[in-house]
C-alpha cells in the first residue's frame, strides 16, 4: 500500500502515520509507503518493499499445483518400434 502525493498537505480520512501502519497490518498489506513522483520522495523505497515482498512470498499449494516442472527428465526410450 502507498499513499501518492506525500508532498501535498495531508488530507483525507488517515493523516496519522501510526494509524496508517495499524490499517496496513490489520488487512493484510505487505508495508506501506508514502511516495511523490513530482518530487521523486519514496519511490525506489516503496519498489524495493514491493519486490521484496514478492520474492518473500512462499506459493500456495494451488499454485504449486499448477505449474509444471521445467528439469523434467525425458521418458526413457523404448526397445520396440511404436509404427
Amino acid at each position: 500500500m502507498r499513499r501518492t502525493q506525500c508532498d501535498l498537505a495531508k488530507q483525507g480520512t488517515c493523516q496519522d502515520p501510526t494509524k496508517m501502519a495499524a490499517y496496513w497490518q490489520e488487512n493484510g498489506f505487505c508495508g506501506y509507503a508514502e511516495t511523490s513522483a513530482k518530487d521523486n520522495i519514496g519511490i525506489d523505497d516503496a519498489v524495493m518493499q514491493l519486490v521484496k515482498a514478492i520474492l518473500k512470498k512462499e506459493p500456495s499449494e494451488q499454485e504449486k499445483r499448477q505449474t509444471v516442472p521445467i528439469a523434467t527428465p525425458p521418458a526413457p526410450p523404448t526397445d520396440s518400434c511404436p509404427c
